[in-house]
């Protein structure tokens, strides 16, 4: 059995968007920063209503087993 981790962080905005961040988001001085592709994105403290960190885990079955033919 394998397990794979899922994170990500999704910053909504007062205006009513939202931010999918691949990896996390949080807070620094007046600006909130996402990781993306590699990339911190910075938005305006003021203008985010709150992040929702997303944190999962998936098992997977694996086998090496061969049906016989």
């Amino acid at each position: 059995m394998i397990v794979f981790s899922a994170n990500a962080d999704i910053i909504y905005f007062k205006d009513g968007m939202k931010t999918i961040c691949q990896e996390k988001a949080w807070e620094e001085n007046q600006e909130v920063k996402c990781e993306y592709e590699g990339t911190v994105i910075s938005y305006q403290k003021k203008d985010v209503l709150r992040i929702q960190k997303i944190r999962t885990e998936k098992n997977i079955e694996t086998s090496s087993e061969q049906k016989p033919s």
